[in-house]
């Protein structure tokens, strides 16, 4: 039930978590690059 709970929340929450992945999703290409720097120094 407590499982159940946070889905639909988590729904209600999805225009507002939109901002969030894109802003995520961009530091996972900085992470991504990142490793990438240190292996080319």
């Amino acid at each position: 039930d407590d499982v159940s709970d946070p889905d639909p929340l988590a729904f209600a929450g999805a225009p507002s978590h939109p901002p969030v992945d894109v802003a995520q999703s961009s530091q996972g290409v900085t992470v991504a690059e990142d490793p990438g720097s240190e292996n080319a120094s």
